[in-house]
């Protein structure tokens, strides 16, 4: 890696983030470096298999959150291309081989999964059952085995409503009126207008209001 610093000079080496700038290990020693002596860093990829390795992990996680799959298999044959170790080269092409075979399927992102475009309505009548089951818990007052089923309906179908509204019930009996807060305007987002939302929403920015901040 090449830092160069906003004295004009620079130094070549291996650069890790530290609390308050960087620490630039050369074949001399380490030097520590506050961000405001730091004008830029050019990094350099690594070619070691661990760094290599870390690499392929970190843009598994990326892809994770992605819903363009045709971005996704350009992202992973950059890396094929880049990457000299043949170990690590055949773990993303694997990983290459499942991307194209979804995109050659029509698969679409939904939730956390890849579905045929067909599957959807099933997946978010799934979601409405699983948040249909946490609201008879929580009329029962079994509150912490309710959140662990609309998580998993909000997983499955971000947009379930219901699930939205429910854990925004359940976090307004816990007295945890911001994440409240926080699902009754997600449950607004997809249902405008929703009477019951609308009320408990202005019930619990009264609380948030008159409970003094810590």
């Amino acid at each position: 890696d090449i830092v160069r610093l906003t004295d004009g000079s620079t130094l070549e080496g291996d650069v890790k983030k530290s609390d308050d700038g960087w620490v630039v290990t050369t074949a001399t020693g380490k030097t520590a470096l506050h961000a405001d002596q730091v004008k830029s860093i050019q990094m350099t990829p690594s070619t070691k298999p661990s760094a290599l390795t870390d690499r392929l992990a970190s843009l598994r996680r990326a892809m994770e959150n992605s819903s363009d799959i045709t971005a996704i298999i350009d992202r992973y044959q950059k890396f094929i291309d880049q990457t000299p170790d043949l170990g690590v080269k055949k773990l993303a092409e694997a990983d290459l081989a499942t991307w194209k075979q979804r995109k050659s399927q029509g698969l679409v992102k939904f939730g956390n999964q890849w579905v045929a475009p067909g599957d959807k309505a099933k997946i978010q009548e799934q979601a409405y059952g699983l948040a249909t089951k946490a609201r008879d818990y929580i009329k029962q007052g079994r509150l912490k085995e309710a959140d662990p089923i609309l998580q998993q309906a909000l997983a499955s179908d971000p947009g379930c409503a219901s699930a939205h509204y429910l854990r925004g019930v359940l976090f307004y009996r816990q007295d945890q009126f911001a994440p409240a807060h926080k699902e009754f305007e997600a449950t607004l987002a997809i249902v405008p207008d929703h009477p019951a939302t609308l009320n408990d929403l202005a019930v619990t920015i009264d609380r948030q209001i008159l409970i003094p901040s810590a």
